[in-house]
């Protein structure tokens, strides 16, 4: 019988804290406005933070966490909204480049949020070959965003939505 396990969920969101009265005050609206949506603060990235560093960081704690061999790890699978700086197929080309690893498969699917489950689906589907031939490994699954970079801080509409992190 085969078996695909997940074994160790983490993740991390921007230092830079925004509240819902933070975004009123900037927009001269009330609080309540604001928080119509749901939202009542959203994480960004600082200036030092980028979603690479951030990911690797995450998941660096992980695999010690769980005491996995880097070596053993046959897969970055992953999911990130599209940025100048990350499009397909770099951001897990990155992440894995950056933990050292090498001569694994990086996959990327570029959907943002419905992304995450495309590329833990994609992991999946890749452990359950591999089990059917002998072979076992770890396969990560990195999703991140920094969707708030992208959108204008001074149209309202926008400025209310996207927390970043990993």
């Amino acid at each position: 019988m085969t078996k695909v396990s997940l074994i160790g969920l983490n993740c991390q969101i921007g230092s830079m804290v925004e509240t819902a009265e933070k975004i009123a005050n900037r927009f001269g609206k009330k609080q309540e406005v604001v928080i119509r949506n749901g939202v009542m603060k959203l994480h960004h990235f600082s200036k030092e933070e980028d979603l690479v560093g951030l990911t690797c960081k995450t998941t660096s704690s992980l695999i010690k966490e769980l005491g996995i061999d880097p070596v053993r790890i046959k897969g970055v699978f992953g999911s990130t909204t599209y940025t100048a700086k990350f499009l397909v197929p770099s951001f897990t080309v990155c992440v894995a480049d950056k933990l050292g690893l090498r001569n694994i498969i990086c996959d990327q699917v570029g959907l943002g949020c419905a992304g995450g489950l495309q590329a833990l689906r994609n992991a999946y589907n890749q452990a359950l070959v591999d089990c059917k031939h002998g072979e076992t490994g770890y396969y990560l699954v990195v999703i991140g965003d920094q969707t708030s970079r992208l959108l204008d801080k001074e149209n309202f509409g926008t400025s209310i939505l996207f927390s970043d992190g990993v």
